[in-house]
């Protein structure tokens, strides 16, 4: 079992977005299946706080070694051809 270390919840309510204590990815979930939506993987910290901007667009994590990211939840990684 993974304990969570921070939530936030979208503006609008759609999403929510997790950090485990003991793993360096930020999960995204669907409010509405509860399924992931999208993660992102962080080299600095495992365990880090998690905060939406005020249009949803962006969360900002923040790592107990004082690393502030920001991650585009609008942003659609491609794969290569």
């Amino acid at each position: 079992e993974s304990i969570v270390k921070s939530a936030a919840l979208s503006p609008d309510g759609t999403q929510l977005a997790i950090s485990f204590e003991d793993d360096p990815t930020l999960s995204l979930f669907d409010t509405t299946s509860w399924e992931v939506s999208r993660s992102w993987s962080s080299r600095d910290s495992r365990g880090f706080l998690v905060a939406f901007s005020p249009d949803g667009h962006w969360i900002a994590t923040a790592t107990k070694l004082g690393v502030i990211r920001l991650w585009d939840t609008t942003f659609v990684p491609t794969k290569a051809p």
